[in-house]
């Protein structure tokens, strides 16, 4: 914030007020039109989480790291004497005692008038300010200078912290059990349909939230078409991409399988692809630039049988979201679907998927998929699963 002359951030998104906060509400994501903020001022000073007052229950059972909580907005609970109040219900009932906003606007506003910021310049997280508010706050707080800030977010989350990397250990962990479930079952007469619920059992039994099925089988594993209910044959591939999110950190992983023994074609496609997963892999460490890992993955997967290959990125950073940035993104490219951003060296602490998925019509799909840590002196794979084309 000092270096970007910021007297504060306001956190707007659910994943920005979970970062700010640790209110990790499931009802922050639930409703489109949902408005929270967390003001995170810089030197000192004290934050405030400010939530509609149908987020005091969650609070009152799951308390943020801020002291300060302010609600807005209409919501009625009543109280009986049929028996004294627990613990629970204590917490809850001093929250809802304290002052109420009319707005998110006007608790906003009060909350930066309280602490003298309100002639200062505050980054603000424009991704979930909608133009009507953006316009209140501008009246509101009239000598108040707003700058666009989900970016600076997304740069300050880069460089996870300790339990972050344990959420995201554990995420990926059960990704990868996930994934172990749907090879077990795998094989022919099973439909793509089967394996993805097999997937969404395991995973929601292991405590994480099923969040992405990129997966085809068959003649449809060519791309990521929709959910196929055809019994698979001999010859299949089956192109797994799956992503589970624990305590709201995500994992993503890709593995290949095959159903009989692979063609030489097949073999020799997904021994391009790894090569190329691998070549990156190896060159992760504090100093690389996501475009040189995109460079060498291109290059080596080019040298091993596929000339003609083209990918748009080659992986991305992982955390509250599933696509971080940095992205990998070769030099004078953009990934046209998810902006790039600056090819800035990596850092311990950062976190990095690797993939290089082929979507081939008229042959099929493949991809591997890993995830890895930057360290100090070189990275720590959280993907530990065999990379090999699985046969089953």
């Amino acid at each position: 914030m000092r270096e970007r002359g910021l007297d504060a951030l306001i956190a707007t998104t659910p994943e920005n007020v979970i970062y700010v906060s640790n209110d990790d509400s499931d009802r922050l994501f639930l409703f489109i039109n949902m408005q929270v903020a967390a003001l995170l001022p810089r030197d000192g000073l004290q934050p405030c989480l400010i939530v509609p007052g149908t987020e005091l229950p969650y609070l009152a059972g799951e308390p943020s790291w801020i002291q300060d909580i302010r609600a807005f907005g209409t919501f009625f609970v009543s109280q009986g004497d049929e028996r004294p109040l627990n613990e629970l219900e204590q917490r809850l009932l001093t929250l809802m005692n304290r002052p109420r906003a009319g707005s998110l606007v006007e608790a906003i506003a009060g909350a930066v008038r309280d602490r003298g910021l309100d002639g200062g310049t505050l980054g603000l997280d424009e991704m979930n300010v909608p133009p009507r508010t953006m316009e209140a706050l501008r009246v509101a707080l009239p000598r108040v200078r707003f700058m666009e800030a989900f970016d600076t977010f997304r740069e300050i989350r880069m460089v996870k912290t300790p339990d972050e990397i344990a959420r995201l250990r554990r995420s990926s962990d059960i990704n990868q059990a996930g994934l172990q479930a749907i090879i077990r079952v795998a094989g022919k007469g099973v439909t793509d349909a089967e394996l993805r619920y097999v997937y969404f059992r395991a995973v929601t039994e292991a405590g994480a939230v099923p969040r992405m099925w990129g997966s085809s089988a068959g003649p449809r594993s060519s791309c990521f078409f929709s959910v196929g209910r055809e019994p698979l044959e001999p010859g299949d591939l089956i192109r797994l991409d799956i992503g589970c999110r624990y305590l709201h950190y995500f994992a993503d992983t890709s593995r290949t399988l095959v159903v009989g023994e692979p063609t030489h074609s097949q073999r020799q496609a997904y021994s391009a692809i790894r090569a190329g997963v691998q070549a990156a892999c190896d060159r992760i460490r504090p100093g690389t630039t996501a475009c040189e890992l995109f460079d060498v993955c291109m290059a080596t997967i080019r040298a091993n049988g596929l000339p003609n290959f083209e990918r748009h990125h080659c992986g991305h950073s992982i955390g509250l979201e599933m696509y971080e940035p940095p992205m990998v993104v070769g030099g004078g490219r953009n990934s046209d679907i998810f902006a790039k951003g600056p090819d800035r060296p990596l850092e311990p602490g950062m976190l990095v998927n690797i993939e290089a998925p082929l979507y081939h019509l008229g042959f099929g799909g493949m991809n591997v998929e890993d995830t890895l840590l930057v360290t100090p002196t070189g990275a720590e794979w959280l993907t530990t699963l065999d990379r090999e084309m699985y046969v089953v």
